[in-house]
């Protein structure tokens, strides 16, 4: 954990993406998108995987010069896009 992701992850709750209860939520995203990982697979739908959280995630992000996260569940890691040609 650096002082950068601490940082943002406070910023994503003042910021109203989640609670100051789901801290460790943030942490976990601002974690990953301060380490330059682009993906998170998570069956958390209700604090992680789901278009709301992942908007106000990035908008964040955006505002902190951090690039954008996609936070998806493992059946679309594993399915994807079935029309393209792995």
């Amino acid at each position: 954990m650096t002082e950068r992701a601490e940082e943002l992850a406070h910023a994503y709750v003042h910021a109203g993406v989640l609670t100051a209860k789901y801290i460790d939520d943030a942490r976990h995203v601002a974690i990953a998108t301060t380490h330059g990982i682009g993906i998170i697979v998570s069956w958390n739908f209700k604090h992680l995987a789901n278009y709301q959280r992942e908007s106000g995630f990035n908008r964040i992000n955006i505002e902190y010069g951090c690039p954008n996260v996609r936070i998806i569940s493992p059946p679309e890691l594993v399915y994807g896009d079935e029309d393209q040609n792995i």
